[in-house]
C-alpha cells in the first residue's frame, strides 16, 4: 500500500528536528536534522538541512491551540501573512520539535507529528498548478540515488 510505502520512505526524519522552513519559487521547503554550513547556486554562504520535504501542495501546521502557520498565509507572488507564527520559526533555529511518528494515506496525504503536540500536514492537491501533478518530494540534502515524489501518478521514485 502506498500510506505504508511513505512511512518507510520518510521513516529517517523520526527523532530528528524540524529546523528550518522557507519558501521559493512557490515551493515551501521543510528541513529537518542538524543545519550545516552550505552554498547556494548564487554561490552564497547558507544552511542545509540534513533531509527536507519540498511540497507544492497545500499544507499547514497545527500546534495544541490551532493552526500556527500554513500555505494559506502565502499570497500569490511574495505577499506573506504569516507574521503571526515569528515565535515558532525561532523555535526551529532551538531544535524544539522533533518528528515523533508518520501518518499517511494512499492518495499521498502525509502527517508528520512532532513533539510538543505539533503537526506538519500536506494535502494532496490535483490543481496545484505543477503540470505533472507534483505534491511533495522528500530527499537527503546531500543527494544520493533516486528519492520519492507524490504525484498525480502516486509514489514514485525519481
Amino acid at each position: 500500500m502506498v500510506k505504508d510505502e511513505i512511512k518507510r520512505e520518510l521513516s529517517p526524519l523520526l527523532g530528528k528536528p524540524l529546523t528550518f522552513m522557507f519558501r521559493a519559487a512557490g515551493i515551501q521547503a521543510f528541513e529537518f536534522g542538524q543545519q550545516r554550513p552550505a552554498v547556494n547556486r548564487k554561490g552564497e554562504a547558507v544552511s542545509k538541512g540534513d533531509w527536507r520535504i519540498n511540497a507544492r501542495c497545500d499544507w499547514s501546521i497545527r500546534g495544541p491551540a490551532g493552526v500556527i502557520v500554513s500555505s494559506a498565509d502565502f499570497g500569490p507572488g511574495r505577499e506573506r501573512r504569516d507574521d503571526s507564527a515569528a515565535w515558532f520559526y525561532e523555535g526551529l533555529s532551538r531544535a524544539e520539535w522533533r518528528a515523533v511518528s508518520l501518518g499517511a494515506c494512499d492518495d499521498g496525504q502525509l502527517a508528520i507529528e512532532l513533539s510538543g503536540g505539533f503537526h506538519v500536514e500536506f494535502w494532496f492537491d490535483p490543481n496545484n498548478g505543477d503540470p505533472n501533478g507534483e505534491q511533495w518530494r522528500f530527499f537527503r540534502e546531500v543527494r544520493e540515488g533516486t528519492h520519492p515524489v507524490v504525484g498525480l501518478a502516486g509514489l514514485e521514485r525519481v
